[in-house]
């Protein structure tokens, strides 16, 4: 195992490597985490970290946090419903390693709210994450999600999956809307996880944030716009690998200084996660 966290509390997530790429996990204190944050995405425009991938370890870290909170050591699985990301700063560009601050909490036997930043090496925040987790104990979730269970995963890949976005196809592109599919292989989702491969919210959130990229570009050429903020609406399902899934874009609001896209995502005609996105030219 790569992963540098206490073994104790690893046990206790279900989120597993190469998923899970956070390196040094401490816990100062209970319900309360750090790390060193990796760069995996080339962050392009968005440098030094894409917002998608800024949820991604974000998330991870909280839900470990909140593991930490309880004294019940049986795994759990952690799946994010609702919440908030905010871009920060882009006036930084660090030289250092990037670094992760968290504090989780339960607020029942099944849901679990956490608080998570991202920083510099010089402690200047660069993202902020608030999250609400419902919270499944590994039968409950072996259970609801038995229709995602697969026995024929391959063996764990030597580079992460998850360096590289969703491919995003037959995409349509309009002056107020975009759409595209993805489908996830079973090969790109190790860790999310074992045994029940399905997409991961980040990178379903990735594939959104392309697709909202290339309607900016339509929206406002060479703006250089960004996203800023983000509103997680709702995620209903775990989406199984090698299913399509029909992700769409659509003008929400703008004005001079950016435009605000409300993004969906579509399983069989039916909307299994929604976001609102800000985009806004980096400072």
């Amino acid at each position: 195992m790569n992963t540098e966290i206490d073994e104790n509390v690893y046990q206790r997530v279900g989120v597993r490597e190469p998923y899970f790429a956070l390196r040094g996990v401490r816990f100062p204190r209970t319900g309360e985490a750090v790390c060193a944050v990796p760069v995996e995405q080339p962050p392009g425009d968005q440098a030094p970290l894409s917002m998608s991938e800024a949820a991604r370890h974000s998330a991870i870290l909280g839900l470990c946090a909140a593991a930490s909170s309880t004294s019940d050591e049986r795994r759990h699985y952690y799946l994010a419903y609702r919440g908030g990301l905010d871009r920060l700063s882009t006036r930084v560009q660090p030289t250092g390693p990037l670094s992760g601050h968290a504090t989780g909490e339960f607020r029942s036997e099944r849901a679990a709210t956490t608080t998570s930043t991202i920083l510099t090496s010089s402690e200047e925040p660069l993202f902020r994450l608030e999250l609400e987790f419902a919270v499944f104990s590994a039968e409950a979730f072996e259970r609801v999600f038995s229709h995602t269970r697969r026995d024929d995963e391959p063996a764990s890949p030597t580079t992460s999956p998850y360096a590289t976005p969703p491919e995003l196809r037959r995409v349509r592109l309009d002056t107020r809307s975009a759409s595209a599919t993805i489908t996830p292989r079973l090969e790109d989702c190790p860790g999310h996880f074992p045994g029940f491969p399905t997409l991961p919210i980040a990178m379903l959130g990735s594939g959104l944030e392309r697709l909202g990229m290339r309607l900016g570009e339509r929206i406002a050429p060479a703006s250089g716009r960004i996203p800023w903020n983000l509103e997680l609406i709702h995620a209903s399902r775990l989406v199984p690998a090698e299913r399509d899934v029909e992700l769409r874009a659509e003008v929400d609001g703008s004005d001079k200084r950016g435009h605000t896209l409300l993004l969906r995502a579509l399983l069989e005609d039916e909307e299994v996660f929604s976001m609102r996105v800000r985009f806004a030219a980096a400072s």
